[in-house]
């Protein structure tokens, strides 16, 4: 067996000192530059608004016009700003609406007016004749046309 020497160190100890002395050097360097001054920031407030996915004011047209063409229909309106854009006015015959919004989906996704997050509710015709009352009040279904699932 043979015995190393204590001035014979192995090459992996020697990299590793060099490494540990080669960081301690850089600390010590950044410590001596000092903190780096910075410009001021202007603080700004950023508002965050979900951009809605914007449907020409002629497709918007077509699409009232061809829901205008439906029997049922007495009334449409569209908001794009609102939570539920698509607002369609009906008589009440006493029953739910979903399936009378999934179809009306169908109808503007036909004509182009359909986005991801388009929603249709059917409202009763004689609770909200001006269309400019509180549309959730009057709703007989409502539907996310993406989903097809009721929207409440």
């Amino acid at each position: 067996m043979t015995q190393k020497m204590p001035s014979q160190i192995s090459t992996p100890v020697l990299y590793g000192a060099g490494l540990v002395a080669l960081a301690l050097v850089m600390l010590a360097g950044l410590r001596l530059a000092g903190p780096e001054e910075t410009a001021p920031v202007e603080v700004t407030t950023i508002q965050s608004v979900e951009a809605l996915p914007a449907i020409a004011p002629a497709i918007v047209q077509r699409a009232k016009d061809a829901l205008a063409a439906e029997p049922k229909i007495l009334d449409v309106a569209y908001d794009p700003s609102l939570e539920v854009q698509w607002n369609i006015a009906v008589a009440d015959d006493g029953t739910r609406r979903h399936g009378l919004a999934s179809y009306f989906c169908i109808v503007l996704e036909d004509n182009g007016a359909l986005t991801d997050t388009t929603k249709v509710r059917i409202v009763d015709a004689a609770k909200a004749a001006d269309m400019k009352d509180a549309y959730r009040e009057y709703a007989l279904g409502t539907v996310d046309c993406k989903s097809g699932q009721p929207f409440e």
